[in-house]
């Protein structure tokens, strides 16, 4: 231990290993009773002072001997401190951690609020837009059927013929059809001529074997219309070998809706019925005694079907 004594050594009264078997790489206690209690306190002195202790290779611990209840007292003082240290320092890591948590959950929560806020902005301004088209769609249908209405008229005076042959008509077309009109439609006109403002053929390519439609626009609506009368009492138009036929001229929206009708009509010619197409599109006709109109192609088709 490296302390000054008398002669070199201390009086002991008492030494010997603790009771108990002889265990294998185990060693049994040793007891010491020292004859003088400053001894004691100068050897446990010295013994706290040093770090580390070794004998003949061996590792030794020098202590006070204490009874086995406070032995055991202080091996549970001793647990209870190194593990109160150890959960201290467990303790203040998750504290740490879970203000790192707090933290970001308040990040989160801030910028999911603000989302929140940003979203339902959003709402409510696609609700408004939502609301200002379909104020536009309104006012583009209603302009859209003014300006088919507004077509429709402008061609209130204009008749299209179909089938005639190219060339037909000669570089004059306006003089050729002022005679050729009331001549085909067998109608009576002053001078034997209806007048005309406008004659031309449709804008387009010509195709091999395809005739262009011819527009004729007349000064008179009643000369329109008688000539119209007569095209529809006239099964069969021929001109030069060629079948023709005269309509009305239409916008091509309500071309279109009349065309969806082909299938119909042809089949009511098959069955015998005489049927009228109405302005815009509307199908009239009378079947069994009964009349029916219908402004869709599909619900006309459905019908007939129905009757098989």
């Amino acid at each position: 231990m490296g302390i000054e004594t008398k002669h070199g050594a201390v009086k002991i009264d008492l030494a010997h290993r603790t009771l108990g078997l002889l265990k294998p790489n185990r060693t049994r206690p040793v007891l010491i009773k020292l004859h003088n209690f400053p001894d004691k306190a100068k050897i446990l002195a010295a013994a706290k002072k040093k770090d580390h202790l070794t004998y003949e290779g061996s590792d030794i611990f020098i202590s006070q001997d204490l009874s086995v209840k406070v032995r055991e007292s202080s091996l549970a003082q001793a647990v209870t401190d190194n593990l109160s240290a150890f959960l201290d320092e467990k303790f203040a890591r998750l504290e740490s951690t879970l203000d790192s948590i707090t933290t970001r959950l308040e990040d989160n929560t801030k910028r999911i609020m603000e989302a929140e806020s940003r979203i339902s902005q959003t709402e409510d301004k696609v609700a408004e837009l939502h609301n200002k088209i379909a104020a536009l769609e309104q006012t583009v249908q209603s302009l859209s059927e003014r300006a088919e209405d507004a077509e429709n008229r402008s061609r209130r005076d204009n008749t299209r013929i179909i089938g005639l042959k190219e060339g037909a008509e000669g570089r004059r077309p306006v003089e050729f059809f002022q005679t050729w009109l009331p001549k085909m439609m067998g109608i009576e006109t002053k001078h034997g001529a209806v007048k005309i403002d406008l004659a031309h053929r449709t804008l387009g390519l010509l195709k091999p074997n395809r005739t262009r439609p011819v527009l004729i626009k007349l000064h008179n609506f009643p000369d329109k219309a008688k000539i119209l009368a007569a095209a529809k009492k006239k099964d069969h138009l021929t001109y030069e070998g060629s079948d023709i036929f005269i309509s009305q001229d239409l916008s091509v929206k309500v071309r279109e809706a009349r065309w969806a009708y082909n299938d119909v009509c042809g089949e009511l010619i098959q069955r015998g019925v005489r049927f009228v197409m109405r302005y815009p599109a509307n199908l009239c006709f009378n079947f069994n005694g009964s009349d029916y109109s219908f402004q869709c192609a599909q619900d006309a088709q459905a019908f007939l079907s129905g009757l098989d």
